[in-house]
């Protein structure tokens, strides 16, 4: 496994990390999108990730009062995807496949929170991020395990201890029980194309069939590797088709939903 390489601090980094635990919320994105736009890439607002529409008139439904209790919570998991992982989580208990859950890189947790709702009896949520460590991602903030765990329990006020597995680790250190089979995978953490092929090739080994793997920001411009990795990966490995692949609102990349085959 490679490891990865501490990046240098830049007045830029330093100032970005200042501004990240210093200044109030409504403050912090406006600091990022300057941020991102020094460095010449992209940043889209905050607000573009926390919105839906429907008709005045509209009843909320069970997948809307959720997002609302979700988009208080620092993150990029929007309305698209809360409908997109309930509906595959549903349908994979009503056809009775059982399973963990695993996600790989989990930030302050709005959709740790979700997964952590979607768990049926006797299954365990299984969480992997390297939470307060340097990585080579710049965060304004990096949540620390008892963050994660308060988002969780906010969302999930009846969740037992024993149903959360947190690993704080980078994905390519995470040693799971040969034994250990998942129904659902989220993958959000090494974006290189080594770093994101070892994380889905991982967790396939432990994948059911019928289970599925979520890539994020596949097709993203600013993180080819990731693409370069899934379609490495689905050409190598008969056994898994592309269940879908999903555009998000506000967001240039998709989730990409892999299904292993029964």
């Amino acid at each position: 496994m490679t490891s990865r390489v501490k990046p240098k601090r830049t007045i830029a980094n330093r100032i970005h990390s200042i501004a990240g635990r210093l200044l109030p919320d409504r403050y912090r994105f406006r600091v990022a999108r300057a941020y991102h736009g020094f460095r010449g890439s992209p940043c889209v607002d905050r607000p573009a990730y926390d919105t839906h529409s429907f008709g005045n008139d509209a009843e909320m439904s069970s997948i809307s009062q959720m997002f609302a209790k979700l988009k208080g919570v620092p993150g990029f998991f929007n309305i698209d995807d809360c409908a997109h992982f309930s509906l595959i989580l549903r349908t994979q208990t009503a056809l009775r496949i059982t399973g963990d859950i695993l996600e790989i890189g989990s930030y302050f947790g709005r959709s740790t929170a979700l997964l952590a709702a979607g768990l049926a009896d006797g299954e365990k949520l299984v969480i992997c991020d390297a939470f307060e460590a340097d990585t080579p991602d710049v965060y304004i903030e990096r949540p620390s395990p008892e963050q994660l765990l308060s988002t969780i329990r906010r969302i999930n006020p009846d969740i037992e201890n024993e149903r959360l597995e947190i690993h704080v680790c980078l994905s390519h250190q995470l040693r799971l029980d040969p034994a250990k089979r998942f129904r659902f995978v989220h993958i959000d953490g090494d974006h290189s194309e080594d770093g994101a092929l070892k994380d889905i090739q991982m967790v396939h080994q432990h994948l059911l069939p019928g289970g599925v793997i979520a890539i994020d920001d596949y097709k993203h411009p600013r993180w080819p590797g990731v693409t370069q990795a899934a379609n490495r990966f689905l050409h190598e490995t008969p056994d898994v088709s592309i269940l879908a692949d999903l555009n998000r609102h506000g967001e240039s990349g998709q989730k990409l939903y892999l299904c292993k085959k029964h």
